[in-house]
C-alpha cells in the first residue's frame, strides 16, 4: 500500500498520526498542506474540507481517504501493528496530565508552589523541544523557548535574585504565533491563486 499523510506540522492531531506512523516504522509520504497549495486543493477536492491530518490509501486498486487522527491511529495498528493496539494513553498525553496536574496542586500547596510550577514549566519544555526535534516547526520553537524562560524565570524568584513577570512573555508567545499563523495563511492564499 502507499500511503500519503496530508498535514501540517504545529497541527497536535497530526503529530498524533507522527508519532503512531514512527512507532510502527511506517513508510508514508508526507505532504504539507501549509508549503504546497496543490496538496491542500487535492485535499479539498477529495474530501471537502482542507481540515487536516487525513491518511490517503492506495491499495493498487482503489483510494480511500481517512480523516480523524483517532480513526487514522486505530487503522495503522490494525493494519501495521502485528497484533499491538493502539495506544489508548500516550506518553504525550501523560506528560500533559501530569503537566497540568502539577499546576492544578500547586494551589492547593502553596508552600510548594515555585517547585511545582518549575516541574510543570519544564515538563512543557521538554515536550516542546521533542515537537521541534520532529518537525523543525517554528511554532514548537517559540514555545520550547517561552517554557525556559518561565522555569528561568520562576527560578529565579523562587530564589530571591529577581522578579520576573513571565507570564507577559507568555502573551507575547500566543501574540506572535497567531501573527505568525495568519501571515502563512495569507502565503497559501496567495500562492493558491
Amino acid at each position: 500500500m502507499e500511503l500519503a499523510l496530508y498535514a501540517f506540522d504545529s497541527c497536535p492531531y497530526c503529530q498524533r498520526v507522527y508519532r503512531a506512523m514512527d512507532a510502527l516504522d511506517i513508510a508514508y509520504e508526507k505532504r504539507d498542506v501549509t508549503r504546497n497549495p496543490s496538496y491542500r486543493e487535492e485535499l479539498e477536492e477529495a474530501v471537502g474540507s482542507g481540515t487536516v491530518p487525513v491518511l490517503r490509501i492506495d491499495d493498487g486498486e482503489s483510494v480511500r481517504w481517512m480523516p480523524e487522527s483517532q480513526d487514522i491511529v486505530r487503522w495503522l495498528y490494525e493494519n501495521y501493528g502485528e497484533g499491538q493496539e493502539a495506544p489508548s494513553f500516550s506518553l504525550h498525553q501523560a506528560t500533559t496530565f501530569l503537566m497540568w496536574g502539577l499546576l492544578a496542586v500547586s494551589v492547593f500547596f502553596q508552600e510548594y508552589q515555585h517547585i511545582l510550577w518549575i516541574a510543570a514549566l519544564g515538563i512543557g519544555a521538554l515536550r516542546s523541544i521533542r515537537n521541534l526535534w520532529r518537525t523543525r516547526a517554528w511554532t514548537h520553537g517559540a514555545m520550547a523557548a517561552m517554557f525556559l524562560f518561565a522555569v528561568a524565570a520562576v527560578t529565579l524568584h523562587w530564589t530571591g535574585i529577581v522578579s520576573i513577570p513571565w507570564w507577559y512573555g507568555a502573551y507575547a508567545l500566543v501574540l506572535v504565533i497567531f501573527l505568525g499563523l495568519v501571515v502563512a495563511r495569507l502565503r497559501l492564499a496567495r500562492r493558491a491563486r
